[in-house]
């Protein structure tokens, strides 16, 4: 099982997050969220990550053009979109795409993404949660195209989440940990 932690704003959460074995860290680029961190805060951070630590850019309904400056002055690895993106909005970056979807079956339209992020809550705060809670990460079309027969869940954190086996219910997904 992957890990993914995300929220972080000081190299102290960072740190914290990397010891307990998270394998990817989340910035939220989102100025409307209370977790929010400074382009150049998530820099600094980024660039004192061990190898191997991959990095998350958290955006919701943020135009194109920001989008790449951040990924390319951050560093990041991979783009999660928590807002209105379209699928035509999802296409064309060099970093794999992560989508949060309110309605999963709406997946087959987003043929570009790589993973879809399952929130077990009704209602969504703009800019994000800032607070525990736990979503599931599913490949895409995309990657299991890459990777033909793969399926798997990944868990993503909030910062402080923790993972509840009863949140799985419901969801009509396979209970596997991994790809």
């Amino acid at each position: 099982m992957r890990k993914l932690m995300s929220g972080i704003t000081t190299w102290e959460e960072a740190r914290y997050a990397v010891e307990q074995g998270m394998d990817a860290l989340g910035f939220v680029l989102e100025p409307k969220s209370r977790r929010y961190v400074e382009p150049e805060t998530a820099r600094e951070i980024i660039l004192r990550l061990p190898p191997l630590v991959g990095t998350v850019g958290v955006f919701q309904d943020t135009p194109r053009y920001t989008i790449q400056e951040l990924t390319t002055f951050c560093r990041l690895d991979w783009l999660l979109f928590l807002g209105n993106e379209s699928p035509k909005e999802c296409r064309g970056y060099f970093q794999p795409i992560i989508k949060l979807l309110p309605d999963f079956h709406r997946h087959v339209d987003y043929t570009e993404v790589n993973a879809f992020l399952i929130d077990d809550r009704k209602e969504l705060k703009a800019g994000g949660q800032a607070e525990r809670s736990c979503y599931f990460l599913v490949p895409g079309t995309s990657f299991q195209e890459q990777v033909p027969g793969a399926f798997g869940l990944y868990f993503l954190l909030d910062t402080g989440g923790t993972v509840h086996e009863s949140s799985l219910s419901g969801l009509g997904l396979p209970e596997t940990g991994s790809i």
